[in-house]
């Protein structure tokens, strides 16, 4: 029996609902590689303490579980400690250690200095640091330097063949509450501070000046905090559909055919793994233009983008305005380019940097 079929992929965190490292996982599984993993900083000591032999991987995906937990400043910094000296027993017993790099720090991070230090970590303890498009070290520059020597690009496929099959906008308005024929615009997702539900409702309600019928759909878990903030926030000349609960795969699809548009007005993003779910879906999505994101996808007619900064509400409403009442050709358009980079594609892909660890040992 080969080494790799006796090693195993240690995901941290391993959060199981998470459809991307279900998606990304699916040829190492069916090569043999055993895929496990904690979603606890706890579990990756306890790990790599006992758990590992020589072959097996670590790869870590998010910071989040290693900071977030600590209630003061200097425990938020013991904790980078102990998860710098988890990975150092990782490489004692044999293992590589990946990093991939989805955010320049965890979202909505309470100690950004201690998620620096992380990241400086990763960079310094990583084999292979693995970017979802070639412009993320240009952007994180500014922050903390990726080793070029350890840089390989492994593209965020799209959600194809993942969310079972969607209903007609029709039967989708009529399940979530939306009238039929209106302009819509939608975020869907886990609702946080980061991804600018603030925003997106200023500009919604700037947009309804022009579009009297404009329906706003916001969907995903909410804190109570942040919910009650959205209360505050909802404008009176537009009408917000709101479900802030958790939703499941077989639903994600039914709120986002509700809407014609997603917009995305997201704060100090690197990536968005919603923006593939909104293309797979063949629905148009508005980015910031701070995000490397426009740039990547400069030539899609499904992307748009408005001018962050100062003002910004009133020009995501002059795209709003311009993209709610719908439009075939970009859901076209969105649909033929979630089927050029599948999940199938990037599993393999994935694949090939486990066999390359192999190699290089």
């Amino acid at each position: 029996m080969s080494l790799r079929r006796t090693s195993k992929v240690v995901v941290f965190p391993r959060w199981e609902q998470n459809p991307y490292l279900t998606m990304l996982t699916l040829a190492a599984q069916a090569d043999g590689w055993h895929i496990t993993g904690p979603t606890m900083l706890e579990g990756l000591e306890r790990t790599t303490e006992r758990g590992l032999v020589e072959g097996d991987v670590v790869h870590v995906h998010w910071t989040a579980p290693v900071t977030r937990p600590a209630l003061s400043r200097a425990e938020a910094h013991d904790r980078v400690d102990r998860f710098d000296e988890a990975l150092r027993r990782a490489h004692e017993a044999g293992a590589h250690v990946l990093w991939t790099v989805h955010n320049e720090i965890a979202h909505d991070a309470d100690w950004p200095d201690a998620e620096l230090r992380l990241a400086g970590v990763l960079a310094r303890r990583a084999d292979r640091i693995l970017q979802l498009h070639e412009h993320t070290r240009e952007h994180l520059a500014a922050a903390y330097d990726l080793p070029a020597e350890r840089l390989v690009t492994l593209a965020h496929s799209s959600y194809a063949g993942i969310y079972p099959e969607v209903p007609t906008r029709e039967a989708a308005r009529a399940a979530v509450g939306v009238p039929q024929g209106v302009p819509t615009v939608g975020l869907i997702g886990q609702l946080r501070p980061y991804k600018g539900v603030d925003l997106l409702l200023e500009a919604a309600g700037i947009a309804a000046r022009e579009l009297p019928d404009l329906t706003v759909v916001l969907a995903g878990r909410t804190s109570e905090e942040h919910r009650a903030e959205i209360d505050a926030l909802v404008p009176a000349n537009t009408r917000v559909i709101r479900h802030h609960d958790f939703l499941p795969d077989e639903e994600i699809g039914t709120w986002v055919q509700a809407c014609n548009v997603l917009a995305l007005p997201y704060r100090r993003i690197l990536n968005s793994g919603s923006a593939l779910m909104a293309a797979t879906l063949g629905r148009p999505v508005i980015l910031p233009d701070d995000t490397p994101l426009v740039r990547l996808y400069a030539d899609e007619p499904w992307c748009a983008s408005y001018a962050a900064g100062p003002g910004a509400a009133a020009r995501l409403a002059e795209q709003i305005v311009r993209l709610a009442p719908g439009d075939a050709d970009r859901e076209r358009s969105a649909r033929a380019f979630a089927q050029r980079y599948t999940p199938y594609d990037m599993s393999r892909d994935y694949l090939r940097v486990l066999d390359g660890l192999e190699v290089a040992r």
